[in-house]
């Protein structure tokens, strides 16, 4: 066909086809040598004949386009255009996903780029170039294509919540209240916004509200351990022992095999020092589940608590081995040391 043999290549690809009635190439070669004699009808059928079968391939499309546009049928040439661009963008999308799951930032966000050049309208590659973006840091890029989505897409809570993040990130958090109250409304069932909002008005100082969005989640899902957790911990700032103790006491039931709350349970109940047995069960219970620095760390006070102070400066040295700039390993150890 390069060669301009076009009857060789026209019997080479009728002949593919006898063999394969299924050959999208073979089709699209058919469609070529059509084109190329100017046989503009003949070129459009056998495009799309190989458009029905691989409608996913980019040239495909861009040739039925131009053949459409030379049959003076604009209409059908700017459709078969705008899902050359489509497909095109999605090539770059899927490269662009490969790179991603390989970690490979950077040339996911050339990828993501490359398609959003190809489709503006494809709002996919947008979000997550702006995903992309969010998480190298460059929160106001990000916010602006998250802004774009939202645009054509308004009711993408999905979205809206990861703008709401940008704006976090920026110290937005007036915005980003409402943006979060805005995903609640759209998704009720996204428990994270619940979390996202408990923090952005914690982070205002409105320690009130931020327990209210945590209870507003829970109210949602009574399931929801990681609700009761935050809760808790935000009540212990608060100095609600009998609340926060309550809470994760419920984390524990609702997610027994998960370290965090049990670590939280075990450092209210030494620091109160109201349950020492309960405390050390805990904080033995949360290093099985999770042999993390801080968890030894707070075993190892457990053990000073009850006396074992032997117990105490083996564990807490350990952890100081495993992690010497820890802030809780370093806060541990000095209230193991001073007292």
């Amino acid at each position: 066909f390069k060669l301009n043999r076009l009857d060789e290549a026209s019997a080479s690809f009728r002949a593919v086809l006898e063999l394969d009635p299924k050959m999208a190439s073979a089709f699209f070669g058919r469609g070529q040598v059509a084109a190329k004699r100017r046989n503009f009808v003949a070129a459009r059928d056998f495009y799309h004949q190989a458009i029905k079968l691989s409608p996913q391939i980019p040239n495909f499309h861009h040739s039925l386009a131009q053949v459409c546009f030379r049959l003076n049928d604009h209409k059908a040439g700017q459709k078969a255009l705008s899902n050359y661009r489509r497909n095109k963008a999605k090539v770059y999308f899927s490269e662009g996903r490969q790179m991603l799951e390989k970690s490979e930032w950077k040339g996911a966000l050339v990828r993501f780029q490359k398609a959003e050049e190809s489709d503006p309208t494809y709002t996919d590659a947008t979000r997550y170039r702006a995903y992309v973006q969010m998480t190298l840091g460059d929160y106001e890029l990000a916010q602006q294509g998250y802004d774009r989505v939202l645009q054509i897409e308004p009711d993408d809570f999905l979205t809206r919540f990861y703008f709401g993040n940008t704006e976090m990130a920026l110290g937005q958090l007036k915005s980003a209240e409402k943006t979060f109250l805005k995903v609640i409304e759209l998704a009720p069932e996204y428990q994270d916004c619940y979390l996202e909002l408990g923090d952005v008005r914690k982070i205002k100082g409105d320690f009130p509200g931020a327990e209210s969005a945590y209870s507003m989640g829970i109210l949602q899902d009574p399931s929801w351990a990681p609700g009761y957790l935050w809760r808790g911990r935000l009540r212990y700032l608060r100095s609600d022992i009998f609340g926060a103790e309550g809470d994760f006491r419920s984390a524990i039931q609702l997610a027994p095999n998960v370290a965090a709350p049990q670590y939280s349970l075990a450092h209210l109940l030494v620091e109160e020092n109201s349950d020492l047995d309960m405390a050390l069960k805990w904080a033995k219970s949360a290093v099985f589940l999770e042999s993390a620095p801080e968890h030894q760390a707070l075993l190892a006070f457990v053990y000073f608590r009850r006396d074992q102070v032997q117990l105490a400066r083996a564990e807490i040295e350990r952890a100081y081995q495993q992690a010497p700039d820890n802030p809780d390993v370093l806060m541990w150890r000095k209230r193991i040391y001073q007292q």
